[in-house]
Formats: structure tokens, C-alpha cells, sequence
């Protein structure tokens, strides 16, 4: 494999703030209960080891942040503006960097909004996860329905235009009537962005609901019956997941899905140099002494030969429903993507995998078992 040498150009910020008021049945990602002196600590850290990377990666720029987490908007704005101006202060932050922070509607009003917008703050994206109360109470949420309407209304009142509505497909016992209510409340809110999750229970959760959840079959059901009522609306359905507006794409995901460079601050965050992928230990009191003694807290660290990136970037980039362009992606990893169909002919033969336009992509049939696809990829 022969490839185009790279460099750390333009690079995403992802910054975990792991803390909940409570936890989630569905989420899996790293988070703690709050409090305003952990939050504090977090902050103190966060500036160390921001301070630290840049050291490493002196000539990168940026060009997305994302706040993530856990629950970002338990942070006041003055908090978010210290984070931001902490990466302005390291890094050289592009000119019209996408900034987003993930929130949740009940921690939410107008003059909170405001503040956000003003620390630097330029894209929304809310917890909305269904419009159905019922939905909401057995998933453990903290707002209703109405309540994520009002916090829409309430960002756009505080001067957001480029807000993204985060919804879950497959809820417990919800069924097409329940999903084709939500998705219409979404759209008539108008918003930039939708992205649509599948469902996804650990194993104790998945059995204590068993009866109650949507069965495989019914679940593609509603995930096609989902993407045909948000691209009858206008929304590019661009990733397996996830919608837009014209010229409103999520910058910061893209990173992933094209296999760009990215660094992640804060417990559990995940970093990307192109040649090694490193993580931060998810626990929050080792993060803290790592970061006061001066040195990495990783859980993780794995060197990517050539070979195994070029079969990730391939994932990744399948991920879009645009798909990976073969030349461009010949020239970059070396790899000639004309000679799957020898290597993976039962996905080409059941309509899983095609040819369009010097492309390969995952058919509409594909994406819903795009994880078999994957698989088959990293066995080559």
C-alpha cells in the first residue's frame, strides 16, 4: 500500500463534560452525578491538558468544537466561555468555527441560551429524544414533551440558527404512530438538523424491556418509514443517522466519517492523530491527578497500520450515504476499492454494497445492516 503523505491541518475539539442529574438507560457513555465543585475541578484540568496538546500539535488549527457528554448545558455560560476561550487561547481558531454544545431541554431557558450564544456558542443541539411523554417517563427523561417544543422555541428566541434535534428510534412499546407524531412535531419546528438514533440498550435494560421492544424487522420498519418522512421534508439524508438542511451538515461529525484529525479533552474523550487513536481513562478523580501532575491519563492507545486505517476510513466513510469516492480514496490509503466485489461478493450479490457514480456506498437495504457490511470489511 503506497499512500499521499498527511499532516495535522485542520482539527476538531471534542470536550467531555460527564455530568447528569441522572443516568439514561440508553446512554453509554462515560458520566457522573454533578456538582458545581466537580465541575470546577473538571474546568482547572480541561485548561491543563488543552495547554499540554498544544504543545504537541503547535501548528494545527481548529475549526470545530464540540461540547459533549454527560450533559454540557449543566454549565453556566460563563463556564462554556472559559472553555471556549481556553482553546482560543492554544489554538488558532478558524473564523467561523462551528461551535456546538449538546443540552438538554429542561436545563434550558432564554437568557441561559443568550449567555451560550455570547461565550461563542454557534450550533444548539437538544435531547429532544421524542415528543411523547410516555416515551420520555419510561426512558427516564427529566422533560416532556411540551417542554422540548418550549426549549426549541426558546433557542430560537435567544438568537440560535442552527439547532439540532437528537431523536431516538425503537422506544419501548412507541410504534409507528408515536414515531410519525414525533418526526411531524420536529419538522414543524423547522430546525437545521435532525439526527435520528436507533435505539441502543445494554443487556440488563434490553432484557428487563423485552416485551415491550420492537422486534428487528419492526425496527427497520420505522427506520425507513423515519427517513421517508424527514426527506419528504426537504432534509439531505446524508449519514445513516442524521438529516440536513442545505449547508448545514455537522462539521464536527464529518471529522469522523472522512477520517480527519480530531483531539479530545476531558475524561473518556477520544483522540485522532491519523496514525494512532488514544483515550482518556473515563474516570473523573484519575483524570484530575493525571492532569495535576502533569501527565496523560490514557485507558487506550493503538498504532494503525496503514492497512487497518485504510479499513476503518473505509467504514467510516460508508457511514455517508453519499459513500467514499474510489479514486480519491485509492490515492489517499493506497487501497483500490474496484477490487471488493472479489472480496465481499455476498454483499454485492444481496444488493448490500453498489457501484454509483465512482462510488461505493451501502444501498438504503445496506444501511440497515451496514454492521455485517463492517464486519466483512475488517475481516479482509
Amino acid at each position: 500500500m503506497s499512500k499521499m503523505p498527511e499532516i495535522m491541518e485542520n482539527i476538531g475539539i471534542y470536550i467531555h463534560i460527564p455530568f447528569c442529574l441522572s443516568k439514561c438507560p440508553y446512554c453509554h457513555f462515560y458520566s457522573i452525578p454533578y456538582s458545581e465543585e466537580k465541575a470546577k475541578d473538571l474546568l482547572n484540568a480541561l485548561m491543563i491538558e488543552i495547554a499540554k496538546k498544544r504543545n504537541a500539535y503547535p501548528s494545527a488549527t481548529v475549526d470545530t468544537i464540540y461540547l459533549g457528554g454527560g450533559t454540557p448545558s449543566l454549565l453556566s455560560p460563563e463556564e462554556v466561555r472559559r472553555i471556549i476561550n481556553g482553546v482560543k487561547e492554544n489554538f488558532l481558531l478558524s473564523e467561523g468555527a462551528e461551535i456546538t454544545l449538546e443540552a438538554n431541554p429542561d436545563d434550558l431557558n432564554e437568557k441561559k441560551l443568550e449567555g451560550y450564544l455570547t461565550s461563542g456558542v454557534n450550533r444548539l443541539s437538544i435531547g429532544i429524544q421524542s415528543f411523547i411523554d410516555e416515551e420520555l417517563s419510561l426512558m427516564g427523561r427529566r422533560h416532556g414533551g411540551k417542554e422540548g417544543e418550549e426549549a426549541f422555541f426558546s433557542a430560537r428566541r435567544a438568537g440560535f440558527s442552527n439547532i439540532n434535534l437528537d431523536l431516538i428510534v425503537g422506544f419501548p412499546g412507541g410504534g409507528r404512530t408515536n414515531l410519525k407524531k414525533t418526526l411531524e412535531k420536529a419538522i414543524a419546528l423547522f430546525p437545521e438538523h435532525i439526527s435520528a438514533y436507533l435505539l441502543e440498550l445494554n443487556n440488563e435494560t434490553r432484557k428487563k424491556w423485552e416485551k415491550l421492544l420492537p422486534s428487528e424487522d419492526e425496527v427497520a420498519e420505522l427506520y425507513l418509514m423515519g427517513v421517508e418522512i424527514i426527506t419528504s421534508a426537504g432534509y439531505n439524508h446524508y449519514e445513516i443517522s442524521n438529516f440536513a438542511r442545505e449547508g448545514y451538515r455537522s462539521g464536527h461529525n464529518l471529522k469522523y466519517w472522512e477520517d480527519k484529525p480530531y483531539l479530545g479533552f476531558g475524561p473518556s474523550a477520544s483522540s485522532y492523530d491519523l496514525s494512532s487513536r488514544f483515550t482518556n481513562c473515563p474516570d473523573l478523580s484519575r483524570y484530575l491527578k493525571a492532569m495535576s501532575e502533569g501527565r496523560d491519563c490514557l485507558s487506550e492507545k493503538v498504532e494503525l497500520s496503514e492497512e487497518k486505517r485504510a479499513k476503518e476510513a473505509l467504514i467510516m466513510g460508508l457511514r455517508k450515504r453519499e459513500g467514499v469516492e474510489i479514486e480519491s480514496f485509492k490515492e489517499r490509503y493506497g487501497m483500490d476499492l474496484s477490487s471488493l466485489p472479489s472480496k465481499l461478493s455476498p454483499f454485492f450479490e444481496e444488493g448490500l454494497l453498489e457501484f454509483a457514480k465512482g462510488r461505493l456506498r451501502l444501498t438504503l437495504r445496506g444501511v440497515l445492516l451496514s454492521n455485517e457490511v463492517f464486519q466483512g470489511i475488517l475481516s479482509l
